[in-house]
């Protein structure tokens, strides 16, 4: 199982992506924001829990920012033109 949620790109170039996945049978969700002329920000992985807390997680998330169901195309996309602390 493998869920993918993005934001649109806001007016200052950023974006958020969010992966809910299995590895070993355990669910996690790793969140990459990044952001034009500063590449990948940070990322962060949340391990633990059932995959509903990890779905509660996503839809907190959600509330703040704007999420779309997309592709692990799309995530393979974005981390090929926001390289990680690209040059302003």
């Amino acid at each position: 199982m493998q869920f993918v949620l993005s934001s649109s790109i806001d007016a200052s170039g950023a974006l958020t992506i969010l992966v809910m996945a299995i590895d070993g049978g355990r669910p996690f969700v790793v969140a990459l924001p990044v952001k034009q002329g500063v590449g990948v920000r940070y990322t962060w992985v949340r391990r633990g829990g059932s995959p509903a807390e990890l779905r509660d997680l996503l839809m907190t998330v959600g509330n703040d920012i704007d999420l779309a169901p997309t592709t692990a195309d799309y995530v393979r996309l974005v981390v090929r033109q926001f390289p990680a602390n690209q040059a302003c």
